[in-house]
This record gives C-alpha cells, structure tokens and sequence, in this order.
C-alpha cells in the first residue's frame, strides 16, 4: 500500500514517467517503520500525560 502512495505522488510531483522502484522501496519501507514506530511509541506517550496530570 505504500509503494502504491510513493508510485502515485512520484508520478503527480514529478511527472517523470520512469519510477525508480529501488529508491520508492526504501522510501516505502522507511514510511511503514515511522508508522509503525508511531503506532508502538503513542499510547505509551498518552499514558506518561495522563500521569502526569
């Protein structure tokens, strides 16, 4: 799914009709794990400001 919104705004942004799929799967890969890590790190950021207050 993310190779699909890094193909789709390469080729808006760009309009280049070559896509370096190399390039867009590192950028895809590295999109998911920022995700990922947000999904993981967020509840434990709510519940620290929930103790906190």
């Amino acid at each position: 799914m993310n190779l699909l919104l890094v193909f789709a705004a390469s080729a808006v942004l760009t309009g280049a009709a070559d896509f370096q799929l190399g390039a867009g799967l590192f950028f895809a890969f590295l999109l998911s794990v920022i995700i990922g890590l947000y999904d993981v790190c967020k509840p434990v950021g709510d519940a620290r400001e929930a103790a906190a207050h």
